[in-house]
């Protein structure tokens, strides 16, 4: 079937143009045969002897290869300095080998062998509420002192947070794009996207280069976010929300779904609370009870006043943090109990801000991050 020499990488490149496959079968085909160039290479009565690939089925091998496309690609794979990962490569994760139609191959930037390590995907709404936030951030700086990865999806809101924390706490994150690599979507998060590689983090997407932020590609790309992850955190989701589709993928694919709940009033937690009503997710509090369930040791004590892994705190930086807690509480209250001038306090919860240890709430009131 080949018209011309095509090596393993670009025989997958051709193998994804071929209409009415999918993920699904190329994956078989490549199992069965052992490479995708020699799927390429094998005979219609070769392939009609794979359970699945009756005549009609084989004969989609038949069509021209898109040899502009090949180009392309390779070309642009080059061009980024990507790296390929197909599905027989050893760093390929099982984890996502398991599920129903693994991608047969992703691109991916930065160090790929992070997708080996156990990970949990915490995704949720992209307007979160001050609530969200602090959670979010909480959650995950327990969860990366747990030693796990982060997976979620560079979404504004929970996921961008995610991310973020991750990052903060010293950990790993991988997101999982909805577009083509050489793109970043949000752009805004062109930044996050570089500190997720050079803290040895990976950026991944099953999508060709060049390839646009359509709208039906991010439903598409959460099976892979789920499909990395031991479990699927959802916090803060409406019912339109694209974290619910994330949950229903963990659950087909019998991972564990874990949802936060929130305020009875609030729209942004109805999807959360029907998860928890429905039986589809656990409801959590707090990171013990994702590690417990997951029979993973937490390696912090999640309750403590103050944690251990604050950075390095001045005196009066201390005594201003030690004040707050995760409810928001307004600057004059927290000058008033430090006997502080509330220029000086002003001052003070700044750098805790900038430190990442401190939000800001409408009103001037401040709450805990972490």
């Amino acid at each position: 079937m080949l018209t011309k020499t095509l090596s393993e990488t670009e025989s997958y490149f051709a193998l994804s143009t071929l209409k009415g496959l999918g993920p699904s079968r190329i994956s078989s085909l490549v199992k069965h045969f052992g490479s995708a160039r020699k799927v390429l290479e094998a005979n219609l009565e070769e392939i009609q002897q794979i359970p699945g690939f009756e005549y009609k089925m084989a004969s989609l091998l038949l069509q021209p290869l898109n040899e502009e496309f090949i180009s392309k690609q390779m070309e642009l794979l080059q061009k980024f300095q990507f790296k390929f990962l197909d599905c027989l490569d050893p760093i390929f994760p099982n984890i996502l080998k398991q599920i129903y139609a693994p991608p047969p191959f992703i691109y991916g930037h930065g160090n790929l062998a992070v997708l080996q390590q156990k990970s949990v995907a915490v995704v949720g709404t992209r307007n979160c509420s001050e609530y969200g936030k602090s959670v979010t951030q909480r959650i995950v700086r327990e969860l990366v002192e747990a030693g796990l990865v982060i997976v979620s999806g560079l979404a504004r809101g929970i996921d961008t947070l995610a991310h973020s924390a991750a990052l903060r706490q010293g950990g790993k994150t991988v997101a999982v794009l909805g577009c083509g690599l050489d793109t970043t979507y949000p752009p805004e998060n062109r930044e996050l996207v570089n500190a997720i590689v050079k803290q040895n983090g990976a950026v991944i997407s099953e999508l060709p280069l060049g390839t646009l932020p359509e709208a039906h590609h991010f439903p598409e790309r959460n099976r892979i976010i789920s499909g990395l992850s031991l479990a699927t955190i959802i916090i803060e989701a409406d019912m339109k929300s694209g974290s619910l589709i994330t949950a229903q993928y963990a659950l087909d694919q019998n991972r564990e779904v874990f949802a936060i709940p929130g305020r009875i009033d609030s729209e942004k937690s109805q999807g959360t609370h029907w998860l928890i009503k429905t039986n589809r997710a656990k409801l959590v509090q707090n990171s013990v009870d994702i590690l417990t369930e997951l029979n993973l040791h937490s390696k912090s004590q999640v309750l403590d006043p103050l944690p251990r892994t604050l950075p390095a705190l001045e005196s009066q930086e201390e005594k201003v943090y030690r004040q707050l807690t995760g409810e928001p509480k307004h600057i004059d209250q927290i000058a008033e109990s430090t006997a502080f001038p509330t220029s000086q306090v002003l001052g003070l919860l700044l750098s805790l801000e900038l430190k990442g240890l401190v939000v800001q709430i409408p009103g001037k009131n401040f709450q805990r991050c972490i």
